[in-house]
């Protein structure tokens, strides 16, 4: 309970000592980072950031797909100043994300794309949701 003499305010750690699993802890990065706005699609691999983003503040606007919420990122980081941060879903999703990486590159305007994999335990199950991603992205 807050101290009736103090302001109460809401601080984000990025270190605690309870543990997290790796979808909380980039949230956390995210949140700490200053991160207002995040455009993505969620799915399967990437639900749980997404929902633990939304709770730490951060206004998640999804899109049909990863191109426009690609594009919407890179044109954020145009208009802001601020990094624009989507959020694709693995495999293919990823490879739609890459339009709107390039573009704001290619503009110099600050944007950040992020994909998570599929579960080890998954590899090589379903190839579209197992792609190597660095290749493509490594000139990004």
């Amino acid at each position: 309970m807050a101290n009736s003499t103090t302001e109460n305010t809401t601080t984000l750690s990025l270190c605690d000592d309870t543990q997290i699993d790796g979808n909380a802890l980039v949230a956390r990065v995210l949140a700490f980072s200053g991160v207002r706005h995040m455009f993505g699609v969620v799915g399967i691999p990437v639900t749980s950031l997404a929902t633990r983003a939304v709770a730490l503040g951060i206004r998640f606007i999804a899109f049909h797909n990863e191109q426009s919420a690609g594009y919407a990122a890179s044109a954020y980081g145009y208009l802001t100043s601020q990094p624009g941060v989507f959020l694709t879903v693995s495999g293919p999703g990823c490879i739609h994300g890459i339009a709107g990486l390039a573009n704001g590159t290619a503009n110099a305007w600050p944007v950040v794309m992020i994909s998570r994999s599929c579960d080890q335990r998954d590899l090589g199950r379903e190839i579209s949701r197992s792609l190597i991603r660095l290749p493509p992205l490594s000139p990004l």
